[in-house]
């Protein structure tokens, strides 16, 4: 998204600006790419050796936190939902665990 000026403005002389999609270069896309995997890999990596860990445990440990303090969980929610469609964690009983390919590939970066 980017905010481009209208060249107008309101009634107490401010600029009016809009907002218009612009699409991403190959390389912002390969960034997010490399991003999401990495984050996929430290999801996996923290929930094979702490496998008794919460979503908001995990997310505290990997940092992601928001300004107010808050575990950020849909991140670890996110990855995890890739991950399990891959077959490398599943959810039993209300409790992810990673399945035993998905030990394997985090055991492939430690």
């Amino acid at each position: 998204m980017k905010t481009v000026p209208t060249g107008r403005q309101d009634r107490k002389g401010r600029e009016v600006s809009t907002i218009i999609a612009q699409p991403i270069d190959d390389l912002e896309v390969a960034y997010h790419v490399a991003q999401t995997i990495a984050n996929e890999d430290a999801v996996l990596k923290t929930l094979s050796k702490h496998p008794d860990w919460s979503l908001a445990d995990i997310a505290k440990y990997l940092g992601w936190v928001s300004d107010k303090g808050e575990p950020e969980k849909w991140r670890v929610q996110r990855a995890l939902k890739t991950l399990s469609a891959d077959k490398l964690a599943r959810s039993f009983r209300g409790k992810w665990q990673a399945t035993d390919a998905g030990k394997k590939e985090a055991e492939k970066g430690i």
